[in-house]
């Protein structure tokens, strides 16, 4: 479902895809030359992101797209066609495998970038001006999906001065620290947290509190090597 007035600033579009009816199907002349927030959800076999690929949304600034059932297969192209002013994403549930590897080129002013973790993404570039990465669901990652989210890390902190300069805060939504840091998080490698936070870049947890260097457990191993601690 959706609903357009001539100059919305907002708009929220939900359902299973675009109408199987050419003659109900408007998408594709839609423009909202002032629209700023856009959020699309949908579901298996649709794509949410295909409701609204043909739109003209010159002056788009904050995307949400949730996506459940299901594979979004269309990001790379709705960055292409509506990336150049992002400054916030938030993406929810599965993509296409590399679905932000050209991120760093489509979203150039984007700062705010907001994700669930999952085997659809490889490490990726930096926005030029990216200054904030929130993570969910990295308390449930596997095995194989653990070695991604390291390999971003060090990606992160070995290429800061070059990559990743702008980038000020990572936020760890699956860690509640109780306000003291009390709980032990398995997921983070304890070198390569304290490499992050000595370029200056801060990790949170969900709460906003500091992730301390004492409270990380990591003992999840990497395919093909030795474990992480």
């Amino acid at each position: 479902m959706y609903s357009v007035n001539s100059t919305p600033t907002l708009l929220r579009t939900s359902d299973s895809g675009p109408p199987s009816d050419p003659t109900l199907n408007i998408i594709a002349v839609i423009r909202l030359p002032a629209l700023q927030y856009l959020s699309v959800a949908g579901y298996f076999p649709s794509s949410p992101l295909s409701w609204v690929s043909g739109w003209d949304l010159p002056e788009l600034r904050f995307l949400s797209v949730r996506s459940t059932r299901g594979e979004e297969a269309y990001l790379p192209e709705a960055l292409d066609r509506f990336g150049g002013k992002l400054t916030n994403l938030y993406l929810g549930g599965p993509f296409a495998l590399y679905s932000l590897q050209e991120i760093a080129t489509q979203c150039p002013q984007l700062v705010h970038l907001e994700f669930d973790w999952t085997e659809s993404f490889m490490p990726f570039s930096c926005p030029p001006k990216l200054r904030k990465v929130v993570f969910h669901n990295t308390a449930w990652l596997m095995h194989w999906l653990h070695s991604h989210f390291v390999k971003q890390i060090r990606q992160i902190h070995q290429h800061h001065l070059v990559e990743w300069s702008s980038l000020e805060v990572i936020q760890d939504m699956s860690v509640t620290s109780g306000g003291g840091g009390r709980r032990k998080v398995q997921w983070w490698p304890k070198e390569d947290l304290m490499s992050v936070q000595g370029v200056g870049i801060r990790v949170i947890d969900c709460e906003e509190w500091d992730l301390r260097v004492e409270n990380v457990e990591c003992v999840a191993p990497i395919p093909g090597g030795a474990a992480i601690w």
